[in-house]
């Protein structure tokens, strides 16, 4: 994955940390809540940290993004069940604030980087 690629799909999480974000604290429901839901949870959680990890191989990134997503997700919620704190929506919300810090953080500290032309690694 070049690293034009990489930051466009950074942002494209952000947005939707955000938005999963904005959908809770407004209480919406319906499908444009569901949609975002799902694809937070099956996709964001887990590149937060494969981003990280630069592999190269856009399919092992994608089929390690869902992986790490569904891991980490079933993870936080083993946990909060084990101490009575199980609450779907605080789960999501928690991980979703996590994110935008992960990723806005990378994000700032990327502002003065110049953007790679498209089509270079």
């Amino acid at each position: 994955m070049n690293e034009h690629t990489r930051r466009l799909a950074d942002d494209v999480a952000l947005i939707t940390s955000a938005l999963i974000l904005v959908l809770i604290a407004t209480d919406a429901s319906g499908p444009v809540r569901e949609m975002t839901a799902v694809v937070f949870a099956l996709a964001v959680p887990g590149w937060v940290i494969v981003s990280r990890l630069r592999i190269g191989d856009l399919a092992v990134e994608a089929i390690l993004t869902a992986a790490l997503s569904i891991a980490i997700g079933t993870g936080v919620s083993i946990v909060a069940f084990w101490s009575h704190l199980f609450r779907p929506t605080a789960i999501e919300a928690f991980l979703a604030l996590v994110a935008v810090a992960v990723l806005g953080r990378k994000r700032w500290l990327a502002r003065n980087v110049p953007e790679p032309a498209a089509g270079t690694s």
